[in-house]
């Protein structure tokens, strides 16, 4: 029997690896689902096993040898060997050759040359002009020509996005600057400024502005500049640039930086604090203080700025300004807001008698009024902090006065598991299985039903109802499989001498594009740019595919695998979660051999494999860590000011750096993977010996640090990894452990035991 012949095949035969069972890979020329069934059905019928095409995939460089030239960074010798292998089609090359001659044009300063290849690749094909006319004024702004490049900028035909168009004239007004002309450079600043309020592209222009004018001999007004980027600044790098910049203006022409007013340094000083920029907080604040004695804020000032302190986690200074603070202030409304910060101090020193002393004052309302929201999270904390030191007895007497003031189904629902864990460890399983029924009553979300559900096939367990204990733990695995809770759940099973049945397994769609979205522009923009070897362009190109076909799940794999192959492994984690997730966590029939390493890929492995084997530790662990901390993007700073792959905090750095082998802590410094691989790494090897090579309490200490996990693990000894991770006290590094330890499995899993 033969394919109907409407219907277009190319038939690959290979052979397994035994040599004997023969099997097809059938690649359909159309999407037609009645063309696809009546080819399957004749290859069926002739006893040939089918796999579904996959053509989620953009086609490899037409050029490999230009290629791998240009990735060792010799652009000469790539522009030579792609002019070797076209010549004789100068008059029409190929448009995959255009645009990598373009690119190469580029790459070796031939910069007007470049901008007139990407011209006529914007001329003869559409579906690239936007790529290809922002890489031609790029070029022109760089070869300094910036009349030209504006003038191409505001051709009508031009269709940029207004964001695009706007970073354009950003770096023609640097470059304005730079030639001589920083007055049209300050002007296109501030027309930018006019559309740009907020964001990082404000921050730049703003800067920019006040760069300009300086360079035009206005430092008046690039003073000013630089004090309203200190007052609305988006990101907090951008008011330690403009304080700095006014502070040396102020030196060089002798102009002294006028005061904030009170409304302006109580704003700044709490955006930078909602910034983690904890120590530039504390200096604004002192600023205020100078400027303004006589404030009637003095008491909101130092409070604040022992809030900054215990954020920075200068413990000591904390403490010494708390006691100064309730000498000076004993009738002050802030007055409460300090004794809680030195409770939170005596929690994560581990000092459990003023924790508890403490505790029960704030508890009680014997330091002031708190409000009710206030008053519970402190509650909260002391009842986990009582059973995660090893006394869950007294947290349990908590846990119940707590409930009754829950008003909020979530937050009764979050008290009953908590009091439930903290029942296991008090060795109570039948208070454990009526605090977890009563959740399993309230219908919570999915991931709390499954740690409800683990957790009372524990304490069914524990009160001898051992087949339902299995049927629960049996029920876990299939609800999470790849999860914390669905890993212990096997373990626990396997203990109890059952055997685990595999997951429900999902149906995994066909990874065969979509007729539909193969006539997209976009699809054909980064099938052109793939061959060209471009691959960070072909890989947006193939994420705005996928933003555009939200019905085609090929074309997300697609995205995925472009941005993974162009080294963009958290946006194609992005992709993958966002679209494909259930089927990354659990087992899919029919899904891509690759799926799963697209999600857990070896990122930047030689280092990561380098770092570990230098002080023996598990390079996947280390893998887990970043999957969770960046998802593998080293350029990361979030708002906590934790840098790179690893989140690297700068005190941390600060410590090991020396005995990571890393010369400097500046945040560049720390952003480049080696140096934040190498403190990572340094960092697990202390935390893997501090506690003995067990994994769990180095993840917990990733995020809690290693001080407060020490408590929590000494007491917890002899326990159940799995409840000593329930009764961690704070919901952020339970949550922090649990996905982490999951990662870990599954990197395992993936690529063995150790690499």
């Amino acid at each position: 029997m033969t394919a109907p012949p409407s219907v277009n095949t190319r038939v690959e035969r290979y052979h397994r690896r035994n040599g004997t069972e023969r099997t097809w890979n059938v690649e359909f020329g159309t999407t037609r689902p009645r063309a696809r069934a009546i080819l399957t059905c004749a290859l069926l019928a002739l006893g040939v096993a089918v796999r579904a095409s996959d053509t989620a995939r953009l086609p490899d460089p037409s050029y490999p040898s230009v290629v791998r030239l240009l990735d060792a960074n010799k652009p000469v010798d790539a522009l030579a060997e792609l002019d070797r292998q076209i010549r004789g089609q100068e008059t029409d090359p190929p448009l995959d050759a255009m645009v990598l001659r373009a690119e190469l044009l580029g790459r070796t300063g031939r910069l007007r040359d470049a901008a007139a290849f990407w011209n006529e690749v914007a001329r003869r094909e559409p579906t690239l002009a936007a790529l290809a006319v922002r890489k031609a004024v790029e070029a022109l702004i760089a070869a300094g020509d910036v009349s030209a490049a504006l003038e191409r900028l505001g051709e009508p035909s031009i269709r940029l996005p207004a964001r695009r168009q706007n970073d354009l004239r950003l770096a023609a007004a640097g470059a304005l600057r730079s030639t001589g002309e920083p007055r049209r450079g300050a002007d296109l600043a501030a027309k930018i400024l006019r559309v740009e309020r907020t964001g990082a592209l404000a921050d730049a222009a703003v800067l920019e502005l006040a760069a300009s004018l300086e360079a035009a001999g206005d430092v008046p007004g690039a003073s000013e500049a630089l004090r309203r980027a200190q007052r609305g600044f988006s990101d907090a790098r951008t008011f330690t640039r403009a304080r700095d910049e006014e502070r040396r203006l102020a030196g060089t022409f002798g102009r002294k930086p006028k005061p904030f007013t009170e409304i302006e340094y109580r704003a700044v000083a709490n955006r930078l604090a909602g910034q983690s920029r904890f120590a530039e907080s504390n200096d604004v604040l002192l600023a205020w203080r100078r400027a303004h004695p006589n404030s009637p804020n003095l008491d909101d000032i130092d409070a604040a700025i022992i809030d900054n302190l215990y954020r920075l986690r200068a413990n000591g200074e904390a403490r010494a300004a708390i006691e100064a603070f309730v000498a000076r202030y004993p009738s002050s409304l802030q007055l409460p807001r300090a004794r809680v910060i030195e409770f939170r101090l005596d929690v994560r020193e581990g000092r459990t008698a003023e924790v508890k002393a403490h505790g029960r004052t704030l508890w009680q309302g014997e330091s002031g009024a708190l409000p009710s929201a206030a008053r519970r999270t402190v509650g909260v904390t002391l009842a986990n902090y009582l059973v995660s030191a090893g006394d869950p007895a007294e947290g349990l007497a908590l846990y119940r006065a707590l409930y009754r003031l829950s008003a909020r189904r979530a937050d009764r629902v979050d008290i009953l598991l908590r009091a439930g864990a903290a029942a296991i460890r008090a060795g109570d399983p039948k208070r454990a299985e009526g605090n977890l029924r009563s959740i399993l009553a309230l219908k919570p979300g999915s991931s709390t039903l499954t740690a409800a559900m683990y957790w009372l096939a524990i304490a069914e367990d524990q009160l001898g109802r051992r087949a339902n204990a299995i049927a629960r733990l049996q029920d876990v695995v299939d609800r999470a499989p790849f999860g914390f809770y669905g890993a212990h759940a096997d373990q626990r099973l396997r203990a109890l001498g059952a055997t685990p049945r595999p997951a429900r397994s999902l149906a995994f769609p066909d990874a065969s594009l979509l007729a539909a979205t193969e006539r997209l522009g976009q699809y054909r923009a980064a099938t052109i740019l793939a061959r060209a070897g471009l691959l960070r362009d072909a890989a947006a190109a193939a994420r705005d595919l996928a933003s555009r076909t939200t019905r085609d799940p090929a074309a997300t794999l697609l995205a995925a695998r472009a941005s993974d192959v162009a080294g963009e492994h958290r946006a194609a984690l992005r992709m993958l979660t966002g679209r494909l997730s259930p089927h990354l966590q659990r087992p899919s029939e029919g899904a891509p051999a690759d799926l799963l390493t697209l999600a857990y890929p070896r990122a930047f492995w030689d280092e990561v494999r380098a770092r570990a084997e230098e002080h023996q530790i598990d390079p996947l662990l280390l893998l887990a860590i970043m999957r969770r901390e960046s998802r593998f993007d080293p350029g990361v700073v979030s708002a906590a000011g934790a840098i790179g792959l690893f989140q690297i905090m700068s005190y941390t750095a600060e410590g090991l750096a020396p005995e990571a082998g890393v010369e400097t802590t500046d945040e560049d410094a720390i952003l480049h993977p080696p140096a934040n691989t190498a403190i990572a790494a340094k960092l697990v090897s202390n935390l893997s010996k501090l506690f003995g090579g067990a994994s769990v309490p180095v993840i917990a200490s990733f995020n809690a640090g290693e001080d407060r996990v020490k408590v929590w693990w000494d007491a917890a000894r002899g326990l159940p990894e799995d409840l000593f991770v329930e009764t961690i006290p704070y919901a952020e590094t339970r949550a922090y452990v649990k996905e982490v330890y999951a990662n870990y499995l599954m990197y395992r899993k993936l690529y063995g035991q150790r690499q």
